[in-house]
């Protein structure tokens, strides 16, 4: 069934396809045996965590899959199942795309666009956190900011135009992480938006970087195209002594390089 239901997905238009990752998971259980079934294949497979069915859309609620592995492209989901097969014979991989409150949806008139993430962060520096819902349209990309009051309610504060460069209609798989702009300091974040594509010739990893110092001006957005392949390269988040972000982008093969970017303020310049 879980087999059947992935390649469901596989099948489903490119707006079905965006806001989530494969992942290698070794088994599904009630949501209780989780802790117990931890334990269990930790020892047998190495390192598992186990994520509750909730988080995830299309899936039934009440159980918790025991994960192995979180991935952008299912070729690698792939063959860290294969790697599994002998010690966990009912390993399989799924894509999941993560669950959205529809709440959430309403209060950033989200409704008719593509949904890529929802995220809770502190941006301006006073609670409560901002709630940044990201989604794709016809006309191009929006960032909505969403606030939660006391009351539960959500209101949306606003929203900016985010250009995402001609970003392939569908993803293999897509993630965000956030991060402050400088260590110790809750106003201002750098969302780290990773996006998965695959042509057939090239395997894309595309980084895009949307800063936000703040929420009085829509968030600077810096590119930093990548690819697992035929060529690899690695996007590594890699702060300075005092905090303050920066990456390194790592291009692997047969001249290998490695150049480190700060932020300087105003944009991102070279580190020497």
């Amino acid at each position: 069934m879980i087999r059947a239901l992935a390649l469901l997905l596989l099948c489903l238009p490119a707006t079905a396809l965006a806001g989530g990752r494969w992942y290698a998971w070794v088994d599904r259980v009630p949501a209780g045996a989780a802790a117990a079934a931890v334990a269990r294949f930790s020892a047998s497979v190495g390192a598992v965590e186990a994520i509750r069915s909730e988080r995830f859309e299309g899936v039934e609620n009440g159980y918790a899959y025991i994960v192995a592995g979180e991935y952008l492209f299912e070729a690698e989901a792939r063959a860290r199942v294969q790697a599994l097969s002998r010690a966990a014979p009912r390993a399989g991989v799924q894509y999941f795309s993560d669950r959205r409150d529809p709440a959430i949806d309403r209060a950033a008139d989200a409704r008719e666009a593509e949904p890529l993430f929802t995220v809770e962060t502190e941006i301006d520096g006073g609670a409560p956190s901002e709630i940044l819902v990201l989604t794709r349209t016809g006309r191009g990309g929006l960032l909505h900011v969403v606030r939660r009051h006391g009351d539960g309610t959500l209101s949306r504060l606003v929203n900016f135009p985010v250009p995402l460069y001609g970003l392939p209609a569908s993803t293999q798989g897509e993630r965000l992480r956030v991060h402050p702009l400088r260590a110790g300091h809750d106003a201002g974040k750098v969302l780290v938006f990773e996006a998965a594509f695959d042509t057939g010739a090239l395997q894309g990893l595309w980084t895009l970087l949307f800063v936000m110092p703040d929420l009085k001006e829509s968030p600077r957005v810096f590119v930093v195209p990548g690819a697992a392949g035929p060529v690899k390269s690695r996007f590594t988040v890699t702060p300075d002594a005092e905090g303050v972000f920066g990456y390194t982008h790592t291009l692997e093969g047969p001249q290998p390089s490695s150049r480190r970017f700060a932020w300087s303020g105003a944009t991102f310049v070279e580190a020497k």
